[in-house]
Parts: C-alpha cells; sequence; structure tokens
C-alpha cells in the first residue's frame, strides 16, 4: 500500500532525525514506527480488561510496603501530624 500523508514541518524535523539514529530512511523509519505503535496496541487489546475497581485493588494486595499501623495512623505517616492513641 502506499499512503501519503501532510505533516508539520516540526514533525517531519523529528522523523528525519529519528530515522537517521535508527539508520533507516524516512519511508522505513515511518513503516517501523508504525508496526512498534500496532503491536503495542494489538497488546493492550488482548490484555484482560476489569471493570471492577475491588478486583483492582486485590490484585494489588500486598505490594506496598507501609507500616503496620499505616491505615489508623494515616495523617501522621502523610501529613507529619502527632500520633493518635
Amino acid at each position: 500500500m502506499t499512503l501519503t500523508i501532510e505533516i508539520p514541518r516540526e514533525l517531519e524535523t523529528r522523523l528525519e532525525q529519528e530515522a537517521v539514529r535508527k539508520g533507516v530512511g524516512p519511508d522505513e523509519c515511518v513503516r517501523m514506527l508504525l508496526e512498534e505503535t500496532l503491536a503495542t496496541s494489538d497488546h493492550k487489546e488482548s490484555a484482560p480488561r476489569t471493570s471492577d475497581a475491588w478486583t483492582v485493588l486485590e490484585s494489588m494486595m500486598g505490594t506496598v510496603e507501609a507500616p503496620a499501623d499505616w491505615s489508623s495512623q494515616m495523617n501522621h505517616y502523610l501529613y507529619g501530624t502527632p500520633k493518635t492513641q
């Protein structure tokens, strides 16, 4: 497929710089970037989606290190207020 698009000069400059960095021509660079973007997009769409906030929170349980009294002394740890009894 041949595709012709108009891009702003700033984007053209960035594309030329990226092409030089990758050691390819601008057209090949666009093809490579498009492949990378679509591959990433495909991966995100195939990842399981969780619509339930509780499921997301449950999956994060145990991943954060915190003091044992974190929930009861949250203001102390966040804002430096004296600990409550």
